[in-house]
C-alpha cells in the first residue's frame, strides 16, 4: 500500500495476507493430518518476510491514519520524508523492521499509541521495531507507545542512525541480545520520557506451566559518541544498564524488582 500526495483518511484498515490461510474452517488447503502449515501459511510467511513493505507514506497533507494495522512484513511501516498529518493507534505485527523513518519533514512526525512486535529476521537496517535517519533538524515523536519480540531476544529495538527522537512514555518490553543496547542513538539527539524496560526473555515451556524468561543483563540505553540524549525518566525491572558516550543528560535513571 502505498500513499503520495493530500488527505487521504484510513481508519481501522487491517493489511493480513496470511488471513485466508489461517481460518479454521479452510478445509481445502489443509493435509491429510489437517494441518494447513505444510501448505500456503508457512511458505507465505517467508514470502512476506522476505519481500514486503506493508505501508510507504511519501509527501501527504492532512493525511489521517486512525487504528491502521498490519500482520507479517519485512517493513511494517516505512515513511520516506514530507509526510504531514495525524498517525493514532496504528500496529504492526510480526515485521523485521516494524518502523522506518527517513527523509525530512516540516513538523514533527507524531505517533500516538504505536505498536509494534517484531520477529528474527534482517535487514539493511537491522532486526529493530523502530528505525530512525533523518534530516536535518526533523524530528520523531512516539507517544504512549511500545516495541516487542515474538518469543525471542533480539539485537535491539530502536536505533536513531541520525536526526531527532523523542518518546515520551515508551515501553521496552525485551533486553537486546548484544551490548548495542535496546535503544540505540548513533548520531543525532534521543529525549526520553518515561521509558520502562521490562526485560522479558523467551518464554519456557520445559516445565508443567509456560514461564515468561527474563534476559540477560546488557545495556538498555547506548549513545554512541557521535549522538546525545536527554533522560528525563528511565526505569527498568531488576536492573537498568547505560552505556553513554556521547552528550548525555541523565536524570531518574534507576531499578525495580517484581
Amino acid at each position: 500500500i502505498v500513499i503520495k500526495f493530500n488527505s487521504l483518511v484510513s481508519s481501522n484498515t487491517h493489511f493480513i495476507l496470511t488471513f485466508y490461510y489461517s481460518m479454521s474452517r479452510n478445509t481445502t488447503l489443509k493435509d491429510a493430518s489437517g494441518d494447513f502449515s505444510y501448505n500456503m501459511f508457512t511458505p507465505l510467511l517467508s514470502q512476506l518476510n522476505g519481500n514486503l513493505t506493508a505501508y510507504r507514506f511519501g509527501t501527504t497533507a492532512d493525511e489521517q491514519l486512525l487504528f491502521v494495522f498490519n500482520y507479517r512484513a519485512r517493513y511494517g511501516m516505512v515513511f520516506t520524508g514530507g509526510f504531514d498529518g495525524t498517525i493514532v493507534g496504528c500496529a504492526v505485527d510480526g515485521s523485521l523492521c516494524g518502523l522506518k523513518v527517513t527523509g525530512s519533514y516540516a513538523e514533527p512526525l507524531k505517533f500516538l499509541t504505536f505498536l509494534d512486535d517484531i520477529v528474527p529476521g534482517s535487514t539493511p537496517e537491522g532486526n529493530l521495531a523502530v528505525y530512525v535517519s533523518t534530516d536535518g533538524d526533523s524530528e520523531v515523536r512516539l507517544v504512549a507507545s511500545g516495541a516487542s519480540s515474538y518469543n525471542y531476544v533480539p539485537e535491539g529495538l530502536v536505533r536513531v542512525a541520525q536526526g531527532n527522537l523523542v518518546l515520551n512514555g515508551f515501553d521496552a518490553h525485551v533486553t537486546p541480545s548484544s551490548g548495542k543496547g535496546a535503544i540505540r542513538v548513533e548520531r543525532g539527539n534521543a529525549e526520553l520520557y518515561g521509558i520502562t524496560f521490562s526485560h522479558v526473555g523467551p518464554l519456557d515451556a520445559s516445565g508443567a506451566f509456560t514461564r515468561q524468561g527474563k534476559a540477560p543483563a546488557v545495556v538498555d540505553i547506548f549513545v554512541g559518541s557521535k549522538g546525545s540524549a536527554s533522560i528525563e525518566s528511565a526505569i527498568g525491572v531488576d536492573f537498568i544498564n547505560t552505556d553513554l558516550s556521547g552528550s548525555v543528560s541523565p536524570e531518574n535513571v534507576a531499578s525495580t524488582a517484581y
